[in-house]
């Protein structure tokens, strides 16, 4: 309109120059062109109206700086609320975060006082520039942009809050089950913008304010956290409580800053460590497996030549058998080395197994039973144990000369033989009897010692190898 007067009349009224100079004047200060101050210029827009100016434009969605040699400064906090799952087959972590990320936006900018003391307002997410941060480490598809508004403060101050279910890769080493410790990283880093563009920070929810982070949410729960900046360190804070398998030990935050590569993208790392609470598997697996292992070294209490020896061990070594076979399932997976309960539980098994052989084996000697052990091995151990194999074995002969004086035949006197027949037979009996007793006395001796013997070792390995599983649990812990 004002170039049409110009042509019309040639000349350009004062008014007119006036009011070019002021939209010139305020094209180029920091005042968006179209606004005024409210108290003076009653023509001047609402803050409705300059925000929609704002919105619409194109320029809304690019970096939000106005000399595009400076970066914009991103700072991001991440709230863990709760450890979900850990998912020891596919090596996952499931965590339910609340994500926050702010910035400075150096075109929406007001004063309260010309807008009604108006100092915050909601605007539509998808109408301006955001951070493209994404997780380095997702293993699973995210619902990643829940939140639809951005929070907007007078001073240009932008903040966008979400609550996340982040599933991370995170590799795990079960050799320690069920007292392992994890540690996996959350890498947050920017599709786009290099360091030039774009610096991102952790914000003051990394290190305080955790306190109000512990509580159940269904299986899981969140204990503690711990969080430093460029020096990994650990910090507690919260009270644990046992209601979920895993807890949240520490989270640490990392910044990167790569300082030789100008097109690297601006990164944040949190290295976030998980503990399984163990008493899950102490009472299901440990507990059991410990009580079967007293109740086999309470069966030494009873002789070993008796045949409920033999029956409780045998049941023990059947019970212990079907207990792993019901609580397979409870096992993790494992790829390279085999985790310390499995050896616990299997070794334990093998004991056992041990136990109830050596029980068969020494109730055949203690009750004479074995053929090739009175053959081969008896006579020895008879010297040994001070006795002579003419003292326990009644050898064929013998027999023979006994039985041959005792019935020697005589005519004359029929009674009396007849009576020293009766009298030789009986005192052959007693004879075969005493060394009967003899031979059984000796092989339950040898029997006895033999099972002295497995005792003391089956107690060596026993305490040699809680031992070794004990130092390196302790190693975990």
């Amino acid at each position: 309109m004002l170039l049409s007067t110009v042509r019309d009349t040639g000349t350009l009224p004062c008014g007119a120059v006036l009011l070019w100079v002021t939209h010139l004047t305020t094209c180029f200060t920091d005042i968006p062109c179209g606004t005024a101050d409210a108290s003076t210029d009653p023509a001047s827009p609402t803050l409705t109206q300059w925000l929609s100016s704002i919105l619409d434009s194109e320029a809304a969605q690019l970096r939000p700086v106005r000399d595009w040699q400076r970066s914009v400064s991103v700072r991001v906090d991440l709230n863990i609320r709760s450890v979900l799952d850990v998912d020891e087959k596919s090596e996952r972590l499931l965590l339910y975060v609340l994500y926050t990320q702010a910035w400075l936006n150096e075109f929406l900018r007001w004063d309260p006082g010309q807008f009604g003391g108006v100092q915050q307002v909601t605007l539509p997410a998808d109408k301006l520039w955001r951070p493209d941060l994404i997780l380095y480490e997702i293993a699973g598809l995210e619902d990643y942009d829940r939140s639809t508004q951005l929070s907007v403060t007078h001073n240009g101050w932008v903040e966008q809050y979400q609550p996340r279910l982040l599933e991370t890769s995170c590799p795990l080493n079960l050799f320690h089950f069920p007292l392992d410790t994890h540690t996996c990283n959350l890498t947050f880093m920017s599709q786009t913008h290099t360091v030039g563009e774009m610096e991102l920070y952790w914000g003051p929810g990394m290190s305080d304010g955790w306190e109000d982070t512990s509580f159940s949410r269904g299986e899981w729960e969140l204990i503690a956290i711990s969080a430093i900046t460029s020096h990994p360190q650990q910090r507690t804070h919260g009270h644990p409580t046992l209601r979920a398998q895993w807890e949240l030990i520490a989270i640490s935050a990392i910044t990167s800053h790569p300082q030789q590569r100008t097109h690297d993208h601006p990164t944040l790392r949190a290295q976030v460590t998980v503990r399984r609470r163990p008493l899950l598997y102490v009472v299901m697996l440990l507990l059991p497996t410990a009580l079967l292992m007293l109740l086999d070294l309470l069966s030494f209490l009873i002789p070993a030549y008796l045949k409920q020896r033999l029956s409780v061990t045998a049941t023990i070594f059947t019970g212990h058998f079907l207990f792993l076979i019901a609580v397979f399932t409870l096992f993790p997976p494992f790829t390279t080395k085999l985790p310390l309960i499995e050896v616990y539980l299997f070794g334990s098994l093998g004991l056992l197994g041990c136990s109830a052989m050596e029980t068969a084996v020494v109730f055949q000697i203690a009750n004479g039973r074995s053929e090739w052990f009175m053959k081969n091995i008896f006579p020895s151990l008879s010297l040994l144990s001070g006795r002579s194999q003419s003292e326990t074995l009644l050898t064929d002969s013998d027999r023979q000369q006994t039985a041959g004086g005792a019935v020697e035949p005589n005519e004359a006197l029929g009674l009396a033989r007849s009576l020293l027949s009766d009298l030789a037979r009986i005192g052959q009996d007693l004879r075969s009897m005493r060394q009967e007793q003899s031979r059984l006395g000796t092989c339950r001796e040898v029997g006895c010692s033999v099972d002295r013997g497995y005792l003391y070792l089956h107690c060596l390995v026993l305490m040699v190898g809680g031992a070794a599983l004990l130092a390196q649990w302790n190693k975990q812990a």
